[in-house]
């Protein structure tokens, strides 16, 4: 197979972390970044997950223990993504504020697929109807174009309150324990649209604790927002070359960056929790690729290359993504980086 590895850098700019600033924790790197870009030169956020791998299994060890102790305020994605560190956080910090991205108002929410999920008729309009992704995504993500024109807060709220009660609708996140998974899909960070109101609930949770500086948290929201609507139509320029390009996942790790953009994926190898699929499963993966032939297949650090190997040959490329941009240099600027470098690099792995 030929592979496209994804290798990014950005210029960090380093700040000293006011005095009485909050000490805060992250868990990964793209949620450490959005609190950079709300903290300003206030304060430098860590983060737990240093280190390319899977999300949903991170150990800890005895200094990060000892920092998450030490911490004013916790900000993580959730449960679902990391059902070990809640445990932890209950242990060694059940004082400190703790921000759970995942259960902010306003951020979109979908629910976990199986790989059985994916079938021969994935993009036929009866599977498009159940689902709601071709017929709702101009209605579900027009609140990025009232955010350039108008950057209203409370419309954007607005909007995603209503993205989030029709994807509730369409997706049966009322009746979650009806299906295969329970809980929702927990890569929400690759929404943009969950970006833009991420920033708004740090900003917030920073302006409680620290209300001497809540002025120039609410105005850095304001600014990483602005950047966030930027960076979001510029990715959209960026895909318009993918139009109808169908893509493999190894692991369904994208299903939000592939609602946002409107991006074609046949099918994933891997469940999004990492679950490999059975020799079944992989025999019908294969039919799939031999007829419909993607333009893409994305892995990510947790790919098992002899189950992608199993369902196409090396005539396929491969594009190697981090989906939690581990290995990308700490700043406020590792999000873009994280987002626009993951779309040119399917871009490049796509092109005929």
């Amino acid at each position: 197979m030929k592979k496209t590895a994804l290798f990014l850098g950005i210029t960090c700019s380093t700040s000293i972390a006011h005095a009485d600033a909050p000490a805060i924790i992250t868990d990964i790197a793209p949620v450490q970044s959005l609190a950079a870009m709300v903290s300003g030169d206030l304060g430098v956020p860590s983060r737990l997950m240093t280190q390319a791998g899977s999300t949903h299994d991170l150990a800890l060890k005895p200094s990060q223990a000892r920092e998450i102790a030490k911490a004013d305020l916790i900000i993580w994605v959730g449960p679902d993504l990391s059902p070990g560190l809640e445990r932890s956080f209950d242990a060694l910090a059940p004082d400190v504020v703790r921000l759970t991205l995942s259960e902010t108002d306003g951020t979109i929410r979908l629910n976990y697929r199986d790989a059985d999920d994916f079938g021969l008729d994935h993009h036929d309009d009866e599977h498009a109807d159940e689902h709601g992704h071709k017929e709702d995504h101009d209605e579900e993500h027009d609140h990025a174009d009232e955010h350039k024109d108008e950057h209203e807060h409370d419309e954007e709220h607005d909007h995603a309150d209503e993205h989030k009660d029709e994807h509730a609708d369409e997706h049966g996140h009322d009746d979650e324990h009806d299906h295969a998974h329970d809980g929702v899909d927990p890569h929400l960070w690759l929404d943009p649209a969950n970006a833009a109101v991420w920033v708004d609930a740090i900003a917030k949770a920073l302006s409680d604790l620290d209300p001497e500086n809540a002025t120039t948290y609410m105005a850095n929201a304001e600014s990483a927002k602005s950047e966030i609507v930027s960076l979001q139509t510029t990715i959209e320029a960026q895909l318009n070359e993918l139009e109808g390009a169908p893509l493999l996942v190894a692991h369904d790790a994208y299903q939000y960056f592939e609602a946002a953009f409107d991006l074609e994926v046949l099918g994933s190898v891997s469940d999004s929790d990492a679950k490999a699929s059975g020799p079944a499963r992989l025999a019908e993966l294969k039919e799939l690729v031999e007829e419909q032939k993607p333009a893409c297949i994305i892995l990510d650090p947790s790919t098992d290359t002899d189950l992608v190997a199993a369902v196409a040959d090396s005539s396929v490329p491969t594009i190697a993504v981090d989906p939690a941009g581990t290995d990308l240099p700490e700043g406020s600027g590792q999000y873009a980086a994280l987002m626009g470098g993951m779309a040119q690099a399917l871009v490049d792995c796509a092109k005929p």
